[in-house]
């Protein structure tokens, strides 16, 4: 079910979805999402004006929605919440509260690699058993969301010194080459997310020798791995983190590692391209 807020000149900005089965909780429990009289779908309370007291609201939602079980892990950051990327925020939410609002929330991930060709290797993490969201899974070197207020660059610098004690000199020599979309549904739970996508070639700016250490308690392992036994991860398992997966193929795609007449091509190319 589409929710809205209704913004300074009184126009309705459509900025997430809510399931339906959350909609009877919703209607019991809370004021602040109320069905739209107009619409038939739901609304933020239209006599909430101001960015600050949108964002206090929708904080407090979290809260209660963390208090009832509704959201599971916790998170103390901010994002913003937009109708699309480079759009003015209308208010800003809890991290953890991204999936039950069915918010656009947005992303880094650095493809990290050493040598060309057959012959290339590329950084994988193997995320840490006690996180709550893909547990044990294997990851990219850096990966991350962008918090409220925050840059591009600046949350991939910020990353690489959190998860892979990568500095500033290394991370800022990345090149930005793309963006991934996607849609997730599961678990009563939606995601709408912009991945921004970065190349790092290790070799080219002095990282040959590169060690990483995590500094967020969130990596368990990192480890070089030949990029022929990546593509047989992603094509054969479940090990990889669902959105890492994307990346990747978006990665062996550019970088001429799956051939054009091999019979994936286009339904890969098209898959991450198409709305």
């Amino acid at each position: 079910m589409p929710w809205i807020i209704v913004d300074a000149s009184n126009y309705p900005q459509p900025v997430g979805w809510l399931h339906r089965q959350h909609l009877p909780w919703l209607a019991a429990n809370q004021q602040v999402l109320q069905p739209n009289p107009n619409s038939g779908g739901w609304q933020l309370d239209p006599a909430l004006t101001t960015s600050a007291a949108r964002s206090d609201a929708l904080n407090q939602l979290a809260i209660q929605l963390h208090q009832h079980g509704l959201i599971t892990h916790w998170y103390d950051e901010q994002v913003s919440v937009v109708t699309d990327w480079g759009q003015p925020p209308l208010a800003t939410a809890s991290r953890a509260s991204i999936g039950f609002l069915g918010i656009k929330a947005f992303g880094v991930h650095l493809n990290a690699y050493h040598g060309y060709g057959d012959q290339m290797q590329l950084w994988i993490a193997r995320r840490a058993a006690h996180l709550a969201n893909f547990p044990n899974q294997y990851d990219h070197l850096v990966a991350g969301g962008v918090a409220a207020g925050d840059s591009i660059l600046g949350t991939l610098i910020k990353e690489a010194q959190e998860e892979a004690g990568m500095p500033m000199t290394l991370s800022q020599a990345a090149q930005p080459v793309g963006v991934i979309q996607y849609h997730l549904m599961r678990d009563g739970y939606s995601r709408q997310d912009t991945v921004f996508v970065y190349d790092l070639a290790m070799d080219c700016h002095g990282a040959a020798d590169f060690v990483p250490v995590n500094e967020d308690g969130h990596v368990a392992t990192f480890a070089r791995y030949p990029v022929d036994e990546v593509m047989h991860l992603v094509a054969s398992s479940n090990q990889v983190k669902s959105n890492v997966n994307l990346v990747l193929i978006d990665f062996f795609l550019r970088h001429g590692m799956i051939a054009v007449d091999d019979p994936a091509f286009v339904a890969l190319l098209m898959g991450l391209r198409s709305p």
